[in-house]
């Protein structure tokens, strides 16, 4: 069945040439395409990634209202506007990532969203991703957050009830993507969790030790499912110095090298 992957693309022309680079390499599915949800409010920074995308292969769609007011809303308005308008209309699996959410060992969606034992499907899943959680008074509620979303269009039911919101559930405050928990509630679909670890030094066979070094001082980057690396910060909303800024950047492409 063929994947579609949308990556809501920001600030850097570089991440979404690596992360097809990262999927030509590690995506074993046998169709898959990239497509990228431009969701820059400056207009040279637009320019500068439809001009990646084309330089690379990549089809892209325009966020026709980004809102940058908040980090958080800048995303929500970016994911659920590519929701509505494209994904739910597509069939067949589609992922979503972040902008600095980069694959690294090699997988397979098809078994992301399936249980296989002998070759037989065991377990269907509808939908599979990263566990946010948040608790009050006793309440805890769980979603999705879309830094990392897999769904099975095909089985998929009430596609338009989806919605990434923030907000509240259940009178407990959640951040992107806590509405997921009502598409949840009310429609039972099966769900897969993914594991989601901050990059420690049990992840040096997956990372480069300076890398490990440098994100354990100060940025909590994570490995989800021991096979996708989430840079986190990708867009520098919490305004890391220029000089601090490269370094990492530099420190992050070499670290991606390995592994293309």
């Amino acid at each position: 069945m063929k994947v579609t992957f949308y990556s809501i693309c920001f600030n850097n022309p570089d991440y979404i040439e690596y992360q097809k680079r990262c999927l030509d390499k590690h995506c074993q599915d046998k169709e898959w395409e990239l497509v990228a949800i431009i969701n820059a409010s400056d207009g040279n920074m637009r320019q500068a990634l439809e001009q990646r995308c084309r330089q690379v292969g990549i089809t892209y769609h325009i966020n026709p209202q980004p809102d940058h007011s908040l980090a958080g809303l800048s995303h929500i308005s970016a994911i659920n506007w590519a929701w509505q308008a494209i994904i739910s209309k597509q069939e067949g699996y589609i992922g979503i990532f972040d902008h600095d959410m980069f694959a690294i060992k090699d997988f397979l969606v098809d078994i992301i969203l399936n249980d296989y034992v002998f070759n037989s499907v065991q377990k269907e899943y509808v939908l599979a991703g990263i566990n946010q959680s948040k608790e009050s008074e006793g309440r805890r509620v769980e979603y999705f957050h879309p830094g990392l979303f897999f769904a099975d269009m095909t089985q998929m039911q009430n596609k338009e009830m989806l919605n990434f919101d923030g907000g509240y559930v259940d009178e407990v405050k959640v951040d992107v993507g806590g509405q997921t928990a009502m598409y949840i509630r009310d429609n039972n679909p099966t769900v897969k969790w993914l594991q989601c670890h901050a990059v420690k030094s049990e992840h040096r066979d997956l990372l480069e030790q300076s890398m490990i070094d440098y994100y354990d001082e100060e940025y909590h980057s994570e490995i989800i499912a021991n096979t996708f690396f989430h840079v986190r910060i990708g867009s520098n909303w919490i305004a890391i110095s220029p000089e601090k800024w490269q370094q990492r950047n530099e420190l992050m492409m070499a670290t991606l090298k390995k592994y293309l």
